[in-house]
């Protein structure tokens, strides 16, 4: 619920960081578009300044930890070898 900040997975409350909520926000506001790292800080930081790499995928890490029933092999944030990232348009559905 966005207006709430809040994640659930089945009956489980998920806590998101702030961080968090906003990229995944990003991805579930526009499934299937592949998004850049820069963008997503941008999305994230509302500022593309101080733009990390490491920080993206540690969040991008620390979100499918949570959200994903195997984060090693992603269902619903696919990585989009050298572009960046997107939100499986099924995981909407």
């Amino acid at each position: 619920n966005i207006q709430e900040w809040s994640l659930r997975k089945g009956p489980e409350e998920i806590i998101l960081n702030p961080k968090e909520f906003l990229l995944l926000k990003c991805f579930m506001e526009n499934p299937g578009r592949v998004f850049t790292k820069k963008q997503l800080y941008a999305a994230a930081w509302e500022s593309d300044y101080l733009y990390d790499d490491n920080t993206i995928m540690v969040h991008i890490s620390r979100l499918r930890n949570k959200i994903e029933d195997d984060p090693q092999n992603p269902a619903h944030i696919r990585t989009i070898k050298g572009i960046g990232y997107k939100f499986s348009k099924e995981a909407v559905e």
